[in-house]
């Protein structure tokens, strides 16, 4: 079948040891984290439905990799001291049943087999494989609005949102943006 979506975050300091930072889930209801095999933080939940507080279950998984520094827990929080790099791998699921979703019966396990080995994969591999992912999806569309310029664009984001009634092309930008999923 296919394989799972995941979201991968790298985190990197320009100096070696000064990555420090401590990681929690957290929501208003219904829910429990736990840390599990030392580096997994999973949250685990039922939603209410409305008549017998059996709605939706659903699982999140952290999964923390480190190079360089410590990394500890101390039951319901992973906490990482003066790493060169982190790297999260977060998977998410439910059991809720649709026409193109992915029902499954214990999503905690499903979550656990989707971040198998995602760990000592290659983050450029990684990179790849999202682009090319993303290109499929996104990249069979074009909006194009007139008065864009090629300056324009190469101008960095921040300085292109203080001038944006000039740049009808962070519209299309923002457009692109907005409809991810």
């Amino acid at each position: 079948g296919a394989s799972p979506d995941l979201v991968a975050v790298r985190l990197t300091a320009s100096r070696p040891g000064r990555l420090s930072l401590v990681l929690q889930l957290d929501r208003p209801e219904r829910f429990a984290t736990r840390v599990e095999q030392d580096r997994d933080l999973v949250m685990t939940g039922q939603l209410e439905n409305g008549e017998d507080g059996r709605g939706v279950r659903y699982a999140c998984r952290v999964r923390v990799w480190t190079r360089g520094g410590r990394l500890t827990s101390d039951g319901a929080r992973l906490i990482v001291e003066s790493a060169d790099e982190v790297r999260l791998y977060i998977a998410a699921v439910t059991d809720l049943k649709t026409f193109a979703g992915r029902a499954e019966a214990d999503p905690a396990a499903a979550t656990a087999r989707d971040l198998r080995g995602v760990e000592r994969r290659d983050w450029a591999g990684l990179l790849r494989r999202h682009e090319r992912a993303f290109a499929r999806l996104y990249g069979r569309t074009e909006l194009r609005l007139a008065g864009s310029s090629v300056g324009t664009k190469r101008r960095p984001t921040p300085a292109r949102l203080a001038g944006a009634a000039g740049d009808p092309g962070l519209a299309a930008l923002y457009s692109i943006s907005a409809a991810m999923p």
